[in-house]
């Protein structure tokens, strides 16, 4: 996995900032487009895994498909020096889970919350794109 200070292909890595089953993502600079970005690679142990890379690129296309302001904009999918990552807009803030750890929701938030998801799953897909499986 990329260190801060390392560059794969155009772009510097700055920090983690979020790691799951199925990535992790970092901040990093794009170097050619002077701008902040968020990078999502495979973990190291799915690297070699060929179901992992499909659905990661699966991944990709579903959501830079999509234009709606609640799914971030999805801008490549790249391979380089042996690793494929994500590279889509870098937005600011808590996720979910840490707003859920950080405070009761109520029962209004949660259904503005609800509304929200709901609207971004129900967004139609930019004219000509396709997503393929």
């Amino acid at each position: 996995m990329p260190a801060p200070g390392q560059h794969v292909a155009h772009f510097r890595i700055l920090e983690t900032i979020g790691t799951g089953g199925m990535g992790v993502v970092y901040s990093a600079e794009d170097t050619r487009l002077h701008r902040l970005v968020a990078l999502k690679f495979l973990p190291d142990g799915f690297i070699e895994n060929d179901a992992a890379l499909r659905q990661l690129r699966k991944e990709a296309l579903a959501a830079a498909a999509l234009s709606h302001e609640n799914v971030c904009v999805v801008h490549d999918f790249i391979e380089a020096d042996g690793q494929h990552f994500i590279v889509m807009e870098l937005l600011e803030g808590q996720t979910l889970q840490q707003v859920m750890d950080q405070r009761s929701v109520g029962s209004n938030e949660v259904l503005e919350i609800a509304m929200q998801i709901a609207a971004a799953l129900a967004t139609r897909t930019r004219r000509g794109s396709s997503i393929e499986t």
